[in-house]
Formats: C-alpha cells, structure tokens, sequence
C-alpha cells in the first residue's frame, strides 16, 4: 500500500489533515454577534493574540506570521477589527513603519463577554481528552505539531512570476 509510510500514525495523520481543512474551511465563515458585529474565527485569532500581549510590540508582519496567515490577510483582518473600534493602531517612534495593534476596552470587553460561549465551548471537549496527559506530554504533542507546520511553506510565499509581453 502506497500510505504504509504513515505507520502508526496513520490515523493522528488523517486527524490533524481533517482538522486543517475543516478549520480552513470555516475561517470564512463570519460569526454574526449582532448589533452588525461579524466576524471570522481569524478575526477573533488577531483580536485575542492582542489581548494577549497587550504589552508586546509585535507589528502586524510578525503577528501574521505567529498566527500563520499573510501579511494582506492580516491587514485587512486588522482593517476590520479597527472599523469596530476593538484594536487601534499605534507605531513606535523609532519605527513609524511597523504598525503594532493594541486592544481598546471595547475589544477587551468584548472579547471577555464572548469568550466563555466562543472558545470554551469549542475546547471543552479537546482539553477533556487531552486530561490524563502530563505537561510533559502536552509539550511534546504541542512541539510534535509546531514541527509539523514549520515543515509547510510559509503563508506569504507565492510563486515566482515570469512576465510574458502581451503582443
């Protein structure tokens, strides 16, 4: 069989392949919180990595890249959270071009008031099967699946163009 190379981690594989997808899949889903307040799983991501490290001078390339997402995708993510007055922009006077995202109390009130429905919800149910593990073995999973990703190319790379003259 073609897939033996997966040995015994054939079924871990195909877990963490369906979660991807899935995920993937639902990142543009938006989430409708009313009062005209939709926003993506991604936009939530940004919104709770700034809450986060809040005292952090992280500029957006380098949350992009922490989160695993492009610059672009970022910026407009960014774009929207400030259109809902959730994070503002500032830049450090040493540096006017990076742009560093900080949560403002409407975003930390908020991300507080949805928090314990949105994401422990969703958890509750992973973190229950993950109970009988030591840190120990949390870390090594949690180091197992960084490996993993940082063998995948890079969100932001994109394939060299060639230009062909339109005649």
């Amino acid at each position: 069989m073609e897939t033996e190379w997966m040995g015994r981690y054939r079924s871990l594989i195909a877990s963490l392949v369906r979660h991807v997808n899935v995920a993937s899949t639902g990142n543009f889903e938006r989430a409708d919180f009313g009062n005209g307040i939709l926003l993506r799983p991604i936009s939530w991501q940004a919104l709770e990595y700034s809450i986060e490290h809040i005292d952090h001078t992280d500029s957006m390339s380098d949350v992009a890249r922490t989160l695993g997402i492009t610059q672009s995708t970022f910026s407009k993510l960014a774009k929207e959270l400030v259109s809902y007055g959730f994070v503002e922009k500032y830049v450090a006077t040493n540096n006017r071009k990076n742009v560093i995202l900080r949560p403002t109390d409407k975003g930390i009130r908020f991300y507080h008031q949805y928090n314990d429905n949105r994401n422990r919800g969703l958890f509750t149910d992973f973190m229950a099967e993950l109970e009988t593990f030591s840190d120990e073995e949390i870390e090594r999973f949690t180091h197992a699946i960084d490996t993993l990703t940082n063998s995948l190319p890079p969100a932001s790379k994109q394939n060299p163009v060639t230009l062909v003259k339109k005649e």
